[in-house]
């Protein structure tokens, strides 16, 4: 049964070994890809979760907020002078276009 074996002579166990090492190449090839592309999710969902994070502990933003927030409560006065309140607005869209860019771009999930 294993007589092949003994019959085989260096040029055919220096073609099976280079076949043999070509395969292994190609496994790790294989391997390294999907590692890698399992590690770029990873930095999406970081960066998308950073993302968000900036909306609660950004004082910026956070103070831009709550200003438009206790302008539009009952008692606020952005319905009658929107004009006051122009830098916290447009602080609150630039960082929803850059949310909205992000994910358009696939930067953000």
């Amino acid at each position: 049964m294993w007589n092949w074996v003994l019959g085989l002579n260096a040029e055919h166990w220096t073609a099976i070994g280079t076949m043999t090492l070509a395969g292994l190449t190609l496994l790790i090839v294989i391997a390294g890809w999907i590692q890698l592309r399992s590690i770029r999710r990873e930095a999406d969902k970081e960066r998308t979760i950073a993302m968000c994070n900036r909306y609660e502990f950004d004082p910026v933003l956070d103070a831009s907020a709550r200003r438009l927030s206790a302008a539009t409560a009952a008692g606020g006065d952005f319905a009658t002078n929107p004009s006051k309140y122009k830098s916290d607005v447009v602080t609150v869209l630039n960082y929803l276009d850059a949310l909205a860019v992000g994910i358009k771009q696939g930067i953000y999930i």
